[in-house]
């Protein structure tokens, strides 16, 4: 095995190390126990990254299942409608007025051309509030019409009921009949199926100023939210772009060094620790709930809490914290395999330089990310289009998180601490830590940007695809970890990827905290 001695790894990040500085005799191919070696660890990443893509559609699939079984009785809107509802009425709080309503609307499209019978209804009434009650009317007659033609498919028992309360609502706000009563087990149904595009329903029809005013509070802060976040897009994209504009001109002028240097290969050692991380990651997500509850059964809790209670709430975040820091247990692998601890470090890439300096650079490589961002939005875009036409509708991307929201304090602290604090420091070190160097000094004898290219891709592709939104969402993950790359690469710390992976997350987290 090469000798994991290398002089640049001691070089102080304030000083670029020389580029390409590996010596002949280190490209030598490796013998065959070797290529054996790598071959075995990409089988098992592999078969784990399936497993795991796997896991995600079945688990999506069984909620999908879940939710259609449980509307059979009451229907019931998801947070992630709800959340897209608040976004979509908040922008007709930023922009009222008849001529800017159906345009808003036209954000809603996938609701009203592919979305379920309940989506459907939802969409009715958002023409309501953003267009009129006459052509929201319109569009539940066109609805009905389609519902009678088969066109929706198989309708859930509730549909007739539901929409003929909808359908009633309208005609009342409509007739400006703002003293509507509603009887309670209508009432009921109506808020708990269609959730706030209900009560907005409801608040118009009935002339219920206290709920009016909590629906206009949450709009209004729905709207806040999204003014701000746009600015930050806007500002920070704008600055990613001329950033990577610079990048590339100091590049190719030859003034530019980036801090990454390849070495003389670590043979199959850091692929076997990314394959066991995915191991200890995946199987500790399923033992650490399972231990839980034989902990709660020897302790006669049972008796107190349910399986499904212990498992709601804040208890899926704290496994999932847990799970998080307990995998990166694989980094003792190489330590193992003879490779000295602060040789492990350097190469990884949990250096500090000057941590100010770092932190800086995290903000620009965040800024970098977001132009290869857009272009991911773009693709995602384009596979959406080509789904539906083949398949007639889109998956809506998802996480699991969207609906810890509303979990409380307690709740929210740990949104935070998972998704803004752990997800970036243990997946930072795993994919453009662990799995980056082993690919970079695989194809050390490439030109630079094959090996980048190739390294950047392979490594973002697996990140986007393990990650539970949905194999559609892969090409805005990846885009993302394509930027974080380039930070590694600039700066050869993962501080910067680090800073910049909790900056998107933070923002992601706290727009859905703001319009939840």
């Amino acid at each position: 095995m090469s000798t994991h001695d290398r002089p640049e790894d001691h070089l102080p990040l304030s000083d670029p190390p020389p580029v390409g500085a590996v010596e002949p005799q280190d490209l030598q191919k490796p013998s065959s126990g070797h290529l054996l070696a790598h071959a075995f660890a990409w089988i098992a990443v592999l078969i784990l990254v399936g497993v795991s893509v796997l896991g995600n559609m079945l688990g999506s699939e069984a909620s999908s299942s879940e939710a259609e079984e449980t509307e059979l009785l009451v229907p019931q809107i998801s947070p992630a409608d709800e959340m897209n509802g608040r976004m979509i009425l908040g922008l007709g709080e930023l922009a009222p007025g008849e001529s800017y309503g159906p345009m808003i609307l036209n954000q809603a499209a996938p609701m009203r051309e592919t979305g379920t019978p309940i989506q459907r209804l939802a969409y009715v009434i958002m023409v309501s509030d953003l267009d009129s009650p006459e052509a929201a009317i319109e569009a539940l007659e066109k609805l009905n019409t389609s519902a009678d033609a088969g066109e929706l498919g198989t309708l859930p028992s509730w549909y007739p009921q539901m929409s003929a309360i909808v359908g009633e609502l309208l005609f009342d706000i409509a007739a400006d009949e703002p003293d509507v009563s509603l009887p309670e087990d209508e009432r009921t149904m109506l808020m708990r199926g269609l959730g706030i595009y209900g009560e907005l329903l409801y608040a118009d029809a009935t002339g219920d100023d206290a709920l009016t005013e909590s629906l206009q509070s949450q709009f209004g802060r729905a709207a806040v939210t999204l003014m701000c976040v746009m600015v930050w897009f806007l500002v920070m994209g704008g600055l990613g772009f001329v950033l990577l504009l610079l990048m590339f001109v100091l590049r190719v002028m030859k003034k530019l060094e980036f801090r990454f240097t390849p070495g003389a290969g670590t043979g199959s050692i850091y692929i076997e620790t990314f394959a066991i991380w995915l191991f200890l990651f995946m199987g500790l997500s399923f033992v650490i709930p399972l231990l839980c509850m034989v902990v709660l059964w020897i302790s006669g809790l049972d008796e107190y809490m349910s399986v499904e209670e212990l498992l709601s709430g804040v208890t899926p975040l704290a496994i999932g914290l847990a799970t998080m820091f307990l995998s990166l247990g694989a980094l003792l692998w190489p330590v193992l395999r003879g490779v000295d601890f602060k040789t492990m470090r350097q190469d990884i890439g949990l250096v500090s330089g000057r941590p100010v300096q770092e932190i800086l650079a995290g903000f620009a490589t965040y800024a970098a990310a977001l132009p290869m961002l857009l272009v991911g939005a773009l693709i995602y875009v384009v596979l959406s289009i080509i789904v539906v036409a083949i398949a007639g509708e889109q998956p809506e991307p998802s996480h699991p998180i969207q609906n810890a929201f509303s979990s409380g304090p307690w709740g929210l602290l740990l949104i935070y601490l998972v998704a803004c604090v752990a997800a970036p420091i243990v997946e930072e070190i795993m994919f453009r830590g662990v799995l980056y160097r082993y690919l970079r000094d695989l194809s050390r004898a490439w030109t630079w940007f094959l090996s980048f290219a190739m390294t950047a891709l392979i490594s973002s592709f697996i990140f986007a695809i393990i990650h539970p939104q949905g194999i559609l969402f892969v090409p805005i993950l990846g885009a993302l970890a394509v930027g974080f790359c380039l930070g590694r690469e600039w700066r050869g710390s993962l501080i910067a990827p680090m800073v910049a992976h909790s900056i998107s997350n933070t923002v992601v987290v706290t727009l859905g905290m703001m319009i939840s």
